[in-house]
């Protein structure tokens, strides 16, 4: 090759050749081929002799350079052939080749030259043209060398350039570019004699590892072979490179389940370890690892541990950072094998590898909560998922797979959990990000889509469930073999949607589907198997082959009870439908059996969810489960009519009733007794928090109810976060009263907790509303239960004549509005008998008559549309319930124990009235109109205060009538009668409010706690102003601080029926002060005339002073005007005993 260096301009001596030096000859050859009209004797024999020269250096590069412009060509090939060497000896190599008309070999060569990637064209080009006036008799030759020169430098430039566009790709993961760059890479250089090199072995092995990351099995199997294939053919054998790939193959054949196969290429691997690197090296542990892998998944755990170990001693010994994920797998094995007790123990061993590594604690976080998850702690599991979420967002953003995981977890956990609208948000943050970051046939995104098609399942969304399952289905059939097992799901899935869109046909064959492929890889005894049975015999059950239905029932269960903890999830599934099946064919104690164990898995199982869900989550939690109660009561119905022997009956009764008393009024359980709480504890942490939740109670408050227009994204925000706060504050104190619980006897109530309680002369009635009928209890101090079933036709008669009586009330109400009372009162007043009469033959008369005898005191606790009945109005020959029977009224079983333990030695003396509020008054302006904006009501909460409160005269009777009683009295009125001065008074013993209250009908605010609440002074200026100081809702009032109340009393209230199923608004302001403390809570059902109001209060505090309890001095009141339309007496209940 000619060289780039010429020595200037010289002038040609003639001397003997013998006087020169061999650097004379090197001179002479170089400056003579560049002359035009050169002389090749002078070139022939300066330029052989320096070739020469420098084989004798043995410096092949020059020789065979000189060689060539010598024209020995022979002796250039015979010397100098197959010597490895640089890439100036391939291009003279080549050069030989092609002038002695040896293309292929020169192809070759020259080909050899660009493996080297330095850009030698220009020299090369310039190369041809020495050889071209030096071999004018090979011109043709010559030009077909340049020929193969330049069409292989062209494959190698596309080449460099197809390899430099493939690795901006790799970055951003574009795998279906990525694909197509290597596969034509690897058909270039199949062209070239790369198609034998390391360089296209790696391209074999890269390309692999995508298909494999796309999931394409087979096309990533195959490009795994044809690397090795190289490998075998260039490398030594046993190279550790070879032993790289086998482990890829075992790794590969084991995601397809391919464990033979997978093991074989593993113990190839294993082989060739051993024999490259010392027995301790971390390679060897990694192969074990692997092989512990395989045979974990096949259930061979003595094998898995052994391998795991084998791992763990290499490790250990090496210091090794893979033991952590060592760790993790046998962890993950022992929640395999159900082995929980070594699940956490073995995953606390990686803490001190990572305690210092936020993003590894992430992935240890993710884990405890997976392994919480299963064992249905899920409290714990929410809080460790969210702070491995926490953590993840803030070191590697939103937009990152693991930030994704994390979403998807807590997706799950509240779907576990019932909350499903907030399972559905982390549902799909999860796939907007899989989707942006992922390849669209990623497995990620198909697990995406199955979460949500499950979402949409159970909110009976069966069309949108499809279309998700059948994205999901189209993704897996792209990636994974025919038979693969994570079909089953899919298939499962798509099998319950169909089902429920009654295409049995097609149902029967996804389950077949399924069925097959779990028996074939988890075997019969399986969870996946039994779930399949159990979709089987609701197919079945839909078809109505209820025979058939239970046998497949009874085999899900059977798998369960060996496999399952006593208390999971699943079972009280299984049990359900087995109580429902048992029912179908009239096998009744087997149906009661069944039931029975359900509901008792399913309350075990909300008292530990309980701890980890607000209020509003709980309920949703608890409607999620259908008709439990429904079907324990109905099959203990059927159960006790079979039963000829009452000793055999009255243990169902006991049983029904626990399991009933330990339900209701459990969504707010512990808002109830935290009072109770603050009390009693000596805990100041505790105190704190109760302390901290009513004050984020009352910004709640102020900001549910903004009024001025659409809100501002800063009070959107601001609410989100006093939310969340809240959300978090309740569940740290669910967390903390089950311990308050248990020291109060309120975790676990029985029978004997409530009989304890009463007296001979009292007793206590429970309701319990189903999906369509009535339950009743009864109970009293001698244990004696009745349960009845009200049938549904009485049910349906109940319902309707409740509800005409509170049209009778309100056409009461309007006759006296319109002054027209004398003409409508004795008509009115016998319609209202009518009614009376009959919900006393159909409630009373008919269940609870024969009950009820030999008791004078009714402690009632009622359900869904009997909170809207004052059961004292029943009429029956010419007298009212109350005549013969004084009735109290009372939440749950549960809140009757928790009033009786109050500390009733808490001295409590002062009276507080609030009453004739100006509803006019202009409150001062003591806060900017940017922060007034959050005390007022919103549009899209509510649209209440197109209300006007009118003046209330009555109030000033009322405050003299108890000035009368108690002449030390605390009056706030007028002016004074402010929200702010009520949250100033502190537990006094008894608090009358005389004011409007109000319940609003509003569907987009379904917290009967803000959709109730009280007027006082500034009121009007909620519709006026947009400003509502004046208001507090049943959740502001909630946070009052009543622990030593003994009686609040609300006259004249205004709650309203609103409509009539939601019976939880009604008592929505009882609750409110029971939870704030109070003992017994007086309040109306209806709006009550105004000097009649005056009239009973005058009764009622009057009977008080003479020192009756507060029950008893109510019914004597309501006595004193028995002889007027109920609507003047009935509408006063008092919550409390």
């Amino acid at each position: 090759m000619l060289r780039l260096l010429i020595r200037g301009i010289f002038v040609v001596f003639v001397f003997s050749f013998s006087l020169f030096g061999i650097e004379d000859f090197e001179r002479i050859c170089d400056e003579e081929v560049l002359k035009k009209d050169f002389d090749f004797s002078i070139i022939q024999n300066s330029c052989l002799k320096t070739a020469e020269k420098y084989e004798e250096e043995n410096d092949t590069e020059n020789a065979s350079w000189y060689y060539l412009l010598s024209k020995n060509l022979n002796q250039n090939l015979e010397n100098q052939e197959d010597i490895n060497s640089s890439f100036l000896f391939y291009i003279n190599q080549g050069h030989t080749y092609v002038l002695t008309h040896h293309l292929n070999k020169a192809k070759i060569a020259y080909e050899n030259v660009l493996t080297f990637d330095i850009n030698v064209n220009k020299e090369l080009q310039r190369d041809y043209t020495i050889l071209k006036r030096l071999y004018p008799n090979k011109k043709k030759q010559l030009k077909e060398g340049l020929k193969i020169w330049n069409s292989a430098n062209a494959i190698f430039l596309q080449i460099t350039k197809l390899t430099k566009e493939y690795e901006k790709l790799y970055d951003k993961n574009h795998y279906d570019l990525m694909i197509k760059k290597f596969n034509a890479i690897i058909k270039l250089k199949n062209k070239t004699i790369l198609n034998q090199s390391s360089s296209i072995m790696l391209d074999y092995y890269n390309l692999a590892l995508i298909h494999e990351e796309r999931k394409h099995y087979q096309k990533s199997i195959d490009n795994y072979l044809q690397s090795l294939q190289i490998a075998k053919n260039i490398l030594p054998k046993g190279h550790l490179h070879i032993g790289t790939i086998y482990n890829s193959l075992g790794l590969l054949h084991n995601d397809v389940k391919e464990y033979k196969k997978a093991e074989k290429y593993y113990f190839k691997a294993l082989d060739i370890y051993l024999k490259e690197v010392k027995e301790d090296d971390d390679l060897i542990a990694v192969i074990y690892n692997n092989l512990a892998t395989i045979y974990g998944d096949n259930q061979a755990y003595d094998n898995a541990l052994l391998y795991y170990n084998k791992a763990l001693k290499i490790e250990k010994k090496n210091h090794s950072k893979n033991i952590v994920n060592t760790y993790y797998n046998i962890g993950l094995l022992y929640q395999q094998m159900k082995s929980y007790d070594n699940v956490l123990p073995t995953y606390k061993k990686v803490i001190p590898f990572i305690k210092d590594n936020s993003l590894k604690m992430a992935t240890y976080h993710s884990l405890l909560a997976a392994y919480y998850q299963e064992v249905e702690e899920n409290e714990y599991a929410l809080f460790y998922y969210k702070e491995a979420l926490k953590t993840r967002k803030s070191i590697l953003g939103e937009l990152h797979p693991d930030t994704a995981e994390s979403f998807n977890s807590l997706g799950s956990i509240y779907e576990a959990l019932k909350d499903l609208e907030q399972a559905l948000i982390f549902y799909e943050k999860a796939l907007k990000i899989n989707k942006i970051l992922l390849d669209k046939n990623d497995n990620f995104i198909a697990i995406s889509h199955n979460n949500i098609a499950s979402i949409y399942t159970n909110l009976n969304k069966y069309e949108k469930a499809k279309i998700n399952l059948l994205k999901t289905l189209k993704i897996k059939q792209n990636i994974l073999k025919k038979n693969d097992i994570d079909f089953a799901v899919t298939y499962t899935n798509l099998g319950f949607i169909e089902e429920k869109l009654k295409h049995y046909q097609i149902a029967s064959k996804y389950y077949t589907q399924a069925l097959s492929l779990y028996l074939k890889n988890k075997g019969e005894k399986s969870l996946e198997v039994s779930i399949i049975y159990n979709h089987i015999a609701s197919l079945h059950k839909e078809q109505k082959e209820y025979y058939w239905a239970i046998e497949y029932l009874e085999k899900a269960k059977n798998i369960m009870d060996t496999i399952l903890s006593k208390n999971h999830t699943e079972k009280s599934l299984i049990y359900n439908n087995l109580g429902l099946l048992y029912g179908y064919i009239d096998a009744y104690k087997k149906s009661y059996y069944y039931n029975l164990l359900s509901f008792q898995i399913f309350l075990n199982n909300q008292n530990k969810n309980f701890r980890t869900l607000d209020s509003k989550q709980k309920k949703k939690y608890i409607n999620s489960f259908g008709n439990r109660v429904d079907n324990l009561f109905n099959s203990a119905i059927l159960h006790i009519h079979q039963l000829p022997n009452i000793k055999d009956v009255n243990p169902i009764k006991q049983n029904t009733l626990t399991h009933w008393l330990n339900y209701k009024g459990t969504i707010f359980n512990t808002e109830n007794i935290l009072s109770m709480v603050y009390s009693k504890t000596t805990n100041q942490t505790v105190k704190n928090n109760i302390d901290k939740l009513k004050l984020l109670t009352i910004q709640l408050d102020k900001l549910e109810h903004n009024y001025m227009g659409q809100q501002s994204y800063k009070d959107k925000k601001e609410k989100k976060e006093i939310k969340e706060q809240i959300h978090n504050l309740q569940i740290i104190l669910n967390r903390q009263t089950p311990k308050f619980k248990n020291l109060l006897n309120l975790d676990t109530i029985n029978i004997e907790s409530i009989t304890s309680n009463l007296k001979e002369n009292e007793l206590y009635i429970d309701f319990a509303k189903g999906e369509k009928s009535y339950y009743i209890f009864t109970l009293d101090n001698n244990k004696h239960i009745t349960f009845n079933l009200i049938n549904k036709t009485d049910t349906k008669e109940i319902e309707e004549n409740i509800k005409a009586f509170n049209v009778n009330i309100n056409e009461v109400a309007n006759s006296i509005e319109e002054n027209n009372i004398t003409l409508s009162t004795k008509e009115l007043k016998s319609k209202s008998q009518k009614i009376l009469s009959t919900l006393y033959d159909k409630l009373f008369k008919k269940y609870l008559k024969e009950v009820t005898k030999n008791k004078d005191t009714l402690i009632i606790s009622p359900d869904g549309m009997l909170n809207f009945l004052p059961f004292e109005a029943l009429y029956h020959n010419n007298q009212y319930l109350i005549e013969n029977y004084q009735v109290s009224y009372i939440s749950s079983g549960r809140e009757l124990i928790r009033q009786t333990k109050r500390d009733n030695n808490q001295t409590a003396s002062k009276i507080v009235v609030f009453g004739s509020p100006d509803f006019w008054l202009e409150l001062p302006k003591k806060e900017s109109k940017k922060s007034q904006s959050k005390n007022v009501i919103t549009n899209e909460d509510v649209t209440i205060f197109d209300i006007n409160f009118s003046p209330l005269d009555i109030s000033k009777k009322e405050i003299d009538t108890m000035r009368k009683y108690y002449p030390t009295l605390e009056v706030y009125q007028g002016k004074n009668a402010t929200v702010e001065n009520l949250f100033k008074v502190q537990s006094p013993k008894i608090l009358h409010i005389s004011t409007h209250g109000f319940f609003l009908n509003n569907e987009k605010n379904p917290n009967p706690m803000l959709a109730s609440g009280l007027a006082f002074a500034g009121a009007n200026y909620a519709n006026y102003e947009s400003d509502a100081r004046g208001i507090a809702t049943a959740l502001k009032l909630s946070s009052l601080n009543l622990q030593s109340t003994k009686l609040v009393v609300l006259s004249a209230c205004e709650t309203g029926l609103g409509k009539i199923h939601q019976a939880e608004g009604i008592t929505g302001l009882s609750k409110a002060f029971i939870q704030a403390g109070a003992q017994n809570v007086i309040s109306t059902l209806w709006n009550v005339s105004a000097k009649k109001t005056v009239t009973l209060m005058q009764h009622f505090y009057e009977n008080a002073h003479k020192k009756d309890n507060y029950a008893t001095a109510l019914h004597k009141a309501k006595l004193q005007m028995i002889h007027m339309h109920p609507y003047y007496w009935s509408a006063f209940i008092i919550n409390g005993i």
